[in-house]
């Protein structure tokens, strides 16, 4: 287990490396941008104005850097070469876990920098300080009170949906043989899900709310923000669960069978 874990952790580190440079340089520009355009009234406000590109492209850094390599796994052949030498599931499943740690790791870092970048290194250059709770946010009392708390948070929640958006790269690896449709699923999947929510009139589900909860007013919302940002992320998990997977299992079965009559 372990040598197919680190196996697997070789192949995706330069992938995850150049991706988390990439956010990086994104969230300098976009910061820079940020702080020389808009008038920020608490410290917060930067980072979230910075944000609201990420909150649209971020199944990208999730599932580009890391799916890749299965579809190639598959059609050069690879499992049936490690089906000789391991169980294929449990190559798949570790497989699966350095991706989905890598994927949480990498957004994590990307969301996190981008904090530390807008609270101590960037500094914005029309300042209106405020100390009023931002009413109809998540935790507004925090953000104001204590943001880099509330970042590192909200931070690790990205890293979640990070990696429900993996799985879903994951399983669609599994399942589909053209490359486009693996490396673009999350993100299709994203704006069809936010452009749906938009058209039901209830954007606070959304996995691009999930992400970035500053992005709408919570106040006309039924459900309290803390539960609003769980249906997008549930949602996903259940297509992932209930609809891909299975799909997959059934895919898999059939050419088992298919392979045993033939021979």
């Amino acid at each position: 287990m372990k040598e197919n874990i680190k196996s697997v952790f070789k192949r995706l580190l330069i992938p995850f490396i150049i991706a988390c440079l990439i956010g990086l340089i994104y969230n300098i520009i976009s910061i820079m941008l940020t702080a020389s355009s808009v008038m920020i009234y608490y410290p917060l406000q930067m980072w979230q104005n910075s944000n609201e590109l990420l909150s649209l492209i971020y199944p990208v850094f999730s599932t580009i850097p890391f799916c890749w390599i299965l579809y190639y796994e598959r059609k050069n052949g690879y499992l049936y070469f490690v089906s000789t030498r391991t169980s294929v599931k449990k190559y798949l499943i570790n497989h699966y876990i350095c991706g989905a740690f890598m994927a949480f790791a990498c957004m994590f870092f990307i969301s996190f920098s981008g904090l530390l970048l807008s609270l101590f290194i960037i500094q914005p250059q029309f300042v209106e300080a405020t100390n009023e709770i931002l009413t109809g946010s998540l935790w507004g009392g925090m953000q104001i009170e204590t943001p880099l708390l509330y970042g590192f948070l909200l931070s690790l929640w990205r890293g979640y949906i990070s990696i429900l958006m993996y799985t879903f790269g994951y399983l669609i690896s599994l399942i589909s043989n053209h490359l486009f449709v693996i490396l673009t699923g999350g993100f299709i999947y994203s704006i069809l899900e936010n452009f749906a929510t938009a058209l039901l009139n209830c954007p606070a589900y959304s996995l691009c709310t999930s992400f970035e909860p500053n992005r709408i007013d919570f106040t006309s919302v039924p459900l309290s923000p803390s539960v609003s940002i769980i249906i997008g992320p549930t949602i996903l998990l259940l297509v992932c669960c209930c609809v891909l997977l299975p799909y997959y299992i059934i895919q898999e079965k059939k050419e088992n069978g298919t392979l045993e009559n033939k021979n």
